[in-house]
């Protein structure tokens, strides 16, 4: 069994003076205890010299550990535990813990369930009136479709289901103004209020009825990274609001007055470089934020990846050029 310093080079930084959360350089074998306290499965090191605690970049770990590493990074990285889910390509989209809801790209009138694990469609369902629906807003006991109609010119109605996708038409909404909402995700629904991506750079808050405007949001510089990025898509995790851009691969949380607080993450493309990736959604049901991203090409497919609150980063080489893996300290 090789010693310490074998696996730390000098200048690496080793344990020794160096601070939670800075990183060394560590070269490791492909078994466990290669060197001696290395778990090859986690990426986790104990150093038996001075117990401080490694993680290898790219490896990450539950938040439940937050405890036991209480200074530790942590972000918001796509969830390893689940692998994505493939759906049909799709206008809008929503899910719960247990089923998909998505207004399928081709066949524009319907709205199809899906077993949240993907497969065949469960129920397709006929949106009334509708000439081509557009988002699906999602709560505990509704789906709603939010769909360009038959009628008069620039016709925009909500139609109600229950998660059966039975019709309720006693609560459609209509004679809305029309939102340029034509992106899954950029409407939803928190508490009585209808939250919209009203044009590039606004979200407007309506009431229940969806025909009084109560507030309406400026929000010129997206993440405050200095540059004007439309915005596309909006989702509510309970506390906060998460909103994309059309330009960059990234979310960003807001608070309930829509101030930036700081924190964002990169959304990962899923698959195939030729996909698009622009929608944020949260899955109450599973308490998770989740992207969809849509290839570009045939055939066409959408892609559910979840994403949670994990300890670590993501993987980082040594930049002196030995190419060994960095590890980031935890305790």
């Amino acid at each position: 069994m090789s010693n310490f310093s074998t696996f730390f080079p000098s200048g690496g930084g080793g344990g020794e003076g160096s601070g939670i959360n800075s990183y060394a350089p560590f070269l490791v074998g492909t078994a466990d205890n290669n060197p001696q306290g290395y778990i090859k499965s986690t990426g986790v090191y104990t150093n038996p010299v001075d117990d401080s605690v490694w993680l290898e970049t790219g490896k990450l770990l539950p938040i439940s550990l937050a405890s036991t590493y209480p200074n530790a990074t942590t972000g918001i990285y796509p969830d390893t535990t689940n692998a994505p889910v493939q759906f049909p390509r799709t206008r809008g989209f929503a899910a719960n813990a247990t089923h998909a809801y998505s207004t399928d790209f081709t066949s524009t009138q319907y709205i199809i369930k899906y077993n949240i694990t993907g497969g065949s469609a469960l129920v397709n369902t006929v949106v009334p009136n509708s000439l081509q629906n557009r988002t699906v807003i999602l709560t505990s006991t509704r789906v709603y479709v939010y769909a360009y109609s038959t009628g008069s010119p620039n016709a925009y109605t909500i139609e109600a289901f229950d998660l059966d996708l039975v019709n309720i038409p006693s609560e459609r909404i209509t004679g809305m103004p029309y939102q340029g909402a034509g992106n899954a995700g950029s409407i939803i629904k928190v508490g009585t209020s209808w939250f919209v991506v009203a044009s590039s750079y606004v979200i407007d808050e309506y009431d229940s009825t969806f025909q009084t405007l109560l507030n309406s949001y400026s929000i010129t510089d997206l993440g405050n990274l200095g540059t004007s990025n439309t915005l596309i898509s909006i989702a509510w995790d309970g506390t906060n609001f998460w909103i994309t851009s059309n330009a960059l691969n990234q979310a960003f949380q807001y608070t309930t007055s829509f101030v930036y607080t700081g924190i964002s993450f990169e959304m990962t493309i899923i698959q195939s470089p030729s996909n698009l990736l622009r929608d944020i959604f949260y899955n109450a049901g599973n308490s998770e934020l989740f992207a969809l991203s849509q290839d570009t090409g045939n055939p066409f497919e959408s892609y559910y990846q979840a994403y949670a609150s994990q300890l670590g980063d993501l993987a980082r080489t040594d930049s002196s050029g030995s190419g060994q893996p960095l590890f980031i300290k935890l305790k």
